[in-house]
């Protein structure tokens, strides 16, 4: 009887073939094709040979039979990538434009994939308004996917139903702007290191306790509703000594003024 490991991915890729979308397969606990595996049904290890024609569910069974391998998607067919590095920005991103799109989302090590279907999207870095890279855009190749498992040993995850929404990707492409909203830009300027030492944020030296109004103290730490998600319970707390700032709900940890100003600015013009 075959592990159930190997039938969940098995199954996965077999689904998504039915709706367009090839996978392959990659090295366990790496983002590098396992070509020897691809070997086994083509005579080549070459990933360009998808561009053409997608991996059939003879190929699937084959590949992903073997025991710890990982699995990517391929981005063919016009599916892209917007690859968040970590998880701050990807919620931003959620609550302020993100979450009525109704995109497959998947968790990774650090950050968030999420997946849309594009024409003419190019890749690049994405970024802030102000130049910080925040992630990428990709719309060749591959990525790895759940239930992939990360060289840290953490576990690719589909967020929600997100495997089911890639039956509603295709259903119309959208522009880049359409996907990522205000409040990044894309492509990334090209920003020099000294561009990035001078006030990147652009948003004058003040104390945080001047945009967020605590609500508890206690000595140099400080408690208040955080402004980027519904806050029944302070999440939101203040070093009052070092000016820095963090969300235990969001995943923010000792960030600037500057960045706060700027957050809040970018959430006022959505």
């Amino acid at each position: 009887m075959m592990h159930e490991q190997y039938t969940i991915k098995i199954a996965i890729a077999k689904a998504l073939l039915k709706l367009g979308i090839g996978t392959i397969p990659i090295l366990y606990k790496d983002k590098i094709p396992h070509t020897a595996v691809i070997l086994r049904t083509c005579s080549s290890p070459a990933i360009s040979q998808f561009d053409d024609h997608l991996p059939d569910e003879d190929d699937i069974e084959a590949w992903f039979s073997v025991p710890l391998i990982n699995i990517g998607i391929l981005m063919t067919n016009g599916i892209g990538v917007i690859d968040f590095d970590e998880v701050t920005a990807f919620n931003l991103w959620y609550r302020a434009w993100g979450k009525d799109l109704n995109l497959p989302i998947a968790q990774t090590a650090r950050g968030r994939h999420v997946y849309f279907y594009h024409e003419g999207v190019t890749a690049g870095k994405l970024a802030y308004q102000n130049g910080e890279i925040i992630g990428d855009v990709k719309t060749s190749g591959y990525v790895v996917a759940p239930p992939s498992v990360h060289h840290s040993g953490k576990q690719y995850r589909w967020i929600g139903s997100s495997p089911s929404r890639f039956i509603n990707i295709k259903k119309r492409p959208f522009s880049f702007e359409e996907v990522v909203g205000p409040l990044f830009t894309y492509p990334a300027a090209d920003y020099s290191q000294n561009d990035m030492l001078t006030s990147p944020w652009d948003a004058g030296a003040a104390h945080v306790t001047d945009y967020i109004k605590p609500v508890k103290t206690n000595g140099k730490y400080a408690q208040a509703f955080c402004p980027f998600h519904q806050d029944n319970h302070p999440s939101f707390w203040i070093n009052l000594n070092k000016n820095t700032w963090g969300c235990w709900t969001c995943g923010y940890s000792h960030e600037p003024v500057d960045k706060l100003v700027f957050l809040l600015n970018s959430r006022q013009k959505v």
